[in-house]
């Protein structure tokens, strides 16, 4: 019979404010401008486990997160924050085996309703979109100093979009399929 081993289950809240946040508001002869103005929040919730099944791990979490202008005269024009994503969800998966040293582990990002700019009024703004990302790595630990990984990222080359950052419309592009190699030094 397989043994659970370990794990660990979290909960976490969160609160975020910015002030004299950087916002698109109404300026002088009907255009936008960006303006230091008001305050921002952010809040929401994270659930999140971590478990071992003797070679098996599982890694799975889900957040929910809730944005929205507090004082300004954005908050008129309906103009919402969009630093996150309105949910987000992590699940990995990995395998063990332990008299090699040796680790796979596949983890995916889902998230959703993140924005791909600020509203200047040119109808530029969409929504980026669903996020589906996938990397797969490849972990050997060497000696109790020394790991080295393989991992390809982004393996099935998704054309995601992370949400905008002020003034870069069109959102921000997540890496193309890459392989990666590292070497890790654990000592210091």
């Amino acid at each position: 019979t397989k043994a659970f081993t370990r794990g660990i289950v979290q909960l976490t809240g969160f609160n975020t404010r910015w002030h004299d946040r950087i916002l698109l508001v109404a300026g002088t002869g009907g255009f936008k401008q960006y303006a230091n103005n008001g305050e921002s929040e952010s809040e929401g919730i994270e659930l999140s486990t971590k478990f071992d099944f003797e070679q098996w791990r599982f890694e799975l979490s889900g957040s929910r997160i809730k944005n929205h202008t507090i004082d300004s005269p954005a908050r008129a024009c309906n103009c919402e924050p969009n630093m996150f994503p309105k949910w987000i969800a992590d699940v990995g998966v990995g395998y063990r085996w332990p008299a090699q040293h040796l680790e796979i582990f596949w983890t995916n990002r889902l998230h959703e309703n993140v924005r791909t700019g600020d509203d200047t009024g040119t109808g530029n703004v969409m929504d980026a979109g669903f996020f589906y990302r996938s990397d797969i790595s490849l972990t050997q630990q060497w000696n109790a100093n020394w790991t080295g990984q393989i991992a390809l990222r982004n393996m099935f080359d998704k054309e995601n979009v992370w949400p905008s950052v002020v003034n870069s419309n069109g959102g921000i592009a997540d890496i193309p399929r890459q392989i990666s190699f590292e070497i890790n030094y654990h000592g210091f």
